[in-house]
């Protein structure tokens, strides 16, 4: 009988790695190569299924819309900072350093920095008043970390609040990011909303107009940013049981979906602003925050 459940237990693994291989190819347009090092040197540590699956994405070989650091000119692959809330946070990663933006990391090939607050948004404070992102933002020395790009992920925990403030906070923030880091190019990735069948509809149109708010805002105060909407593009991936959060397998097709986006032909290239391939690699030795 023991023999049996063993058996049976190893046969449901491989079913559930062969479902994360189905799932996880690159999409359409981004073409794969094999990588043997990973983003993140703490990602290494990490065991089981989550674990094994994140080992299907393949670093993309070309991204067309995202031009990184000739490696030529820099000892260490570019940067990408992600300042967030609860998806950046990781909350329902198997890990937090296991969360979208590492697996974003993972398939353009670049290190990765997070700062992630459950509950955060552009005005909203968030858990243990660590938000909203201006006072996370504040808290990286930008300056330092000399991003090549900078993705804002915040919008769900701001529904509800004051539409014209929200639009000031979205502005002030891109205006201080420019000042700190303005050889970076920033992408804002928006509202993520609950799925539930009989949802209020005054709840889903307060999260549109949050979205818009947001996004509108975003255009104005910086022409060139990139705006990845999940609430407009109807996004569907696997959810905990609150219907917002994603699970393990959530996170790398958001990181898949955010990486079309940036690396997408059909998209409006995104070139670093002048100068950035200059970018001087983080000599001060801090370990990726999460």
């Amino acid at each position: 009988m023991l023999l049996l459940r063993s058996y049976a237990a190893v046969l449901s693994t491989l079913g559930l790695l062969a479902a994360f291989g189905s799932a996880f190819q690159p999409a359409p347009g981004l073409q794969p190569v094999s990588v043997s090092q990973p983003v993140s040197a703490a990602a290494t540590t990490t065991t089981g299924p989550a674990a094994a699956a994140r080992g299907v994405i393949s670093r993309l070989s070309s991204c067309p819309g995202l031009l990184a650091a000739p490696a030529a000119l820099t000892s260490k692959s570019p940067l990408l900072v992600v300042v967030g809330a609860s998806f950046t946070a990781g909350v329902g990663a198997a890990q937090r350093n296991e969360a979208w933006p590492y697996d974003l990391g993972h398939l353009l090939g670049w290190r990765v920095v997070t700062e992630g607050v459950s509950g955060a948004g552009y005005v909203n404070p968030g858990r243990l008043g660590l938000g909203p992102l201006s006072h996370q933002v504040a808290g990286l020395n930008l300056p330092r970390l000399e991003p090549s790009l900078i993705i804002l992920q915040a919008g769900h925990n701001d529904i509800g609040a004051s539409l014209p403030l929200v639009s000031q906070r979205v502005a002030s923030l891109l205006a201080t990011i420019h000042r700190q880091a303005p050889k970076a190019r920033v992408a804002l990735l928006t509202v993520f909303s609950r799925r539930l069948d009989g949802l209020p509809a005054p709840i889903g149109v307060t999260a549109r107009l949050t979205d818009s708010a947001i996004v509108t805002a975003a255009r104005q105060a910086d022409p060139d940013v990139t705006v990845v909407d999940p609430l407009a593009g109807r996004w569907r991936f696997p959810t905990l049981r609150d219907h917002l959060h994603p699970t393990p397998a959530g996170h790398l097709l958001i990181a898949r979906d955010v990486a079309r986006h940036l690396c997408g032909a059909a998209h409006r290239p995104l070139a670093l602003r002048p100068g950035a391939v200059r970018h001087r690699p983080n000599t001060t030795g801090s370990p990726a925050r999460s």
